[in-house]
């Protein structure tokens, strides 16, 4: 029988949970999470994730986001829905938002 190493606890392991909630948080505000913001919000957390190279921090984060299935999580979502209900959804969020947005600029 194979058993298969664990390896060593992720630098992102302390992390993890204040990192997964500000993505959440950030989602729900209608913010585009990309995995560049994810970098710079674990390197603000972490000494350890902010004195790897640029390449390295972006594998962790690959392999972070992929592992906690956040890839492409909101586009499958949706593509299941129907057209009309989605047309509501962005009518609805485009009258919400659009005050806002025009009040930063």
């Amino acid at each position: 029988m194979k058993i298969l190493h664990q390896g060593l606890s992720s630098v992102m392991y302390p992390i993890e949970e204040q990192l997964l909630r500000h993505i959440f948080k950030l989602r729900d505000c209608g913010i585009a999470v990309t995995s560049r913001l994810v970098t710079i919000m674990a390197a603000a957390l972490c000494r350890e994730f902010r004195d790897r190279v640029p390449t390295a921090q972006y594998a962790i984060i690959c392999q972070f986001i992929a592992h906690h299935g956040l890839v492409h999580h909101m586009g499958t979502r949706i593509s299941k829905r129907h057209p009309r209900e989605l047309e509501a959804i962005a009518t609805h969020s485009m009258e919400s938002v659009h005050p806002t947005v025009v009040g930063i600029c």
